[in-house]
């Protein structure tokens, strides 16, 4: 969650780690990507990375979407990784506070 948010809900155990463990790693990613300020709108994508698909804003990887992940989301990969990347382009615009004029 970020700026009031829901972007994922991770249902699956992937590579032996759990839902709940997961998310501590995205937390992680997701305050560099909250911070980093060059980032655009249209730099949030899913990108099929293998036989799974990925989410990054930028250079920056948030999440990878691996078949068990869209199986247990009701979901194909690439349809949840989409989805994960617009609500992260959106949580992300939430969460930034306003530049201050003298920031532009």
């Amino acid at each position: 969650m970020a700026g009031g948010m829901v972007i994922l809900r991770l249902r699956a155990t992937v590579a032996g780690k759990t839902p709940s463990q997961r998310m501590g790693i995205l937390y992680e990613r997701l305050n560099g990507i909250v911070s980093d300020r060059t980032l655009k709108p249209g730099d949030y994508r899913a990108v099929k990375k293998g036989k799974d698909w990925a989410v990054y804003a930028g250079s920056h990887l948030f999440v990878t979407v691996t078949n068990e992940e869209a199986k247990a989301n009701g979901a194909k990969p690439t349809q949840l990784a989409a989805s994960w990347a617009q609500n992260l382009r959106k949580a992300v615009a939430a969460a930034r506070p306003i530049p201050l004029p003298w920031e532009e």
